[in-house]
């Protein structure tokens, strides 16, 4: 499209950006649990388009992500809501190999980034691997984690990105907040 990166932590700035695209596919990628869902899911109400998760299509339980896709039925489920709305948005980790192998380009790639309070990444040692820092702990991560972190290697998502959205994450609460509201 030729605009220029962002970074913005503003939902309204990115919905602002999504709605200069019109048509085509707006993906959002991340590490685990940063938040790509939901700020999908809220771009994708705010627009009034349909917003698809890679999670509805992976089959549970196999340990790893991109191999455990229904590629196929992912395909058909973009070009029907694209069909439909014009525009389609898509979560899940892994995306860029994801659209590699089904053939798809994105017309809009945003980057979500969850922070910690003092504005750190939260999963500084995934986002590491693309400048090829490996993280001192890798050996006890899992399958899954393995997958995400070389996918950064590879693919440098978060670098090539058309947006960072950095999402802080909330500031965790007291446990036992019923003790400070007693009389």
């Amino acid at each position: 499209m030729g605009t220029t990166r962002i970074e913005t932590a503003d939902v309204g700035a990115l919905e602002h950006r999504v709605y200069e695209i019109r048509h085509g596919l707006v993906t959002f990628d991340g590490c685990m649990l940063a938040g790509k869902t939901e700020l999908m899911r809220e771009i994708a109400r705010r627009l009034g388009v349909q917003g698809l998760d890679l999670d509805d299509f992976v089959e549970r339980q196999q340990g790893v992500f991109v191999e455990a896709l229904r590629l196929q039925e992912l395909a058909a489920a973009i070009e029907q809501a694209r069909a439909k709305f014009g525009i389609v948005l898509l979560s899940g980790i892994c995306m860029l190999e994801v659209l590699e192998r089904i053939g798809c380009k994105s017309s809009l790639t945003v980057y979500v980034q969850a922070s910690n309070q003092d504005g750190t990444p939260d999963d500084i040692d995934l986002i590491g691997a693309e400048t090829g820092r490996r993280p001192d702990l890798i050996e006890f991560f899992g399958e899954l984690e393995d997958e995400c972190f070389s996918y950064h290697a590879r693919y440098r998502p978060r670098n090539g990105a058309d947006v960072l959205f950095i999402r802080p994450l909330e500031q965790e609460q007291p446990t036992n907040m019923a003790s400070a509201h007693e009389c």
